[in-house]
């Protein structure tokens, strides 16, 4: 689930290595969305060990020009947090370029069914909301949820946002799953049923 930024490549492949995974028993790379830090290494797992990609049909244009601009900031902290990283890029609010590619499969909404790559217990869920395209992916229990939440200082909704109020129906919608632990892509994994009492 997901590749990382194009910068963290070295350490991406020593870890995969370290962890005595052999990359060609790689069957498919799923994106949570098509944000550089997502999929900034994608093409090079895609044409290094011929691993194939698949992604929500909204953010295919952003991987296919590998240049897509910064969500919106919510609230003072996002919006402080967005100029910051805004500053260390260009004034347009464009993230880093990152080798394009085409996904191999593509898929609308909540239609896309991982059991023929291994996985019974998983689904892919459409949470939209901090890019059109964004999705989450519930293993057994837990929740991979690329950027719809973030846990930089207390596990919270994601601090950019597209669409603020598709981000919140989205959190709504993952909230009827039966999730215990949630793995966001930025910070610590947390305990999904105290942060929905919380809510």
């Amino acid at each position: 689930i997901d590749t990382g930024a194009f910068c963290e490549k070295k350490y991406l492949l020593d870890k995969i290595f370290r962890l005595g995974i052999d990359p060609n028993q790689i069957s498919l790379i799923v994106l949570t969305h098509g944000h550089a830090d997502h999929a900034g290494n994608t093409r090079i797992l895609k044409d290094e060990f011929k691993i194939k990609v698949a992604m929500n049909k909204n953010d295919v244009s952003m991987v296919k020009n590998a240049v897509n601009d910064f969500p919106p900031g919510r609230g003072l902290v996002g919006t402080i947090a967005r100029s910051m990283f805004v500053n260390e890029n260009d004034d347009k609010g464009n993230l880093p370029s990152y080798p394009t590619f085409s996904p191999d499969i593509i898929f609308d909404d909540d239609d896309f069914d991982l059991k023929e790559y291994g996985f019974d217990n998983c689904d892919v869920i459409y949470t939209p909301g901090h890019t059109s395209g964004s999705i989450s992916v519930k293993y057994n229990e837990c929740l991979f949820a690329g950027d719809l939440f973030m846990n930089i200082i207390c596990p919270q909704a994601s601090l950019f946002a597209t669409d603020e109020d598709l981000l919140f129906e989205s959190i709504d919608k993952v909230g009827r799953y039966d999730i215990k632990r949630c793995y966001p892509s930025h910070g610590n994994n947390f305990d999904f049923s105290k942060f929905l009492k919380k809510e």
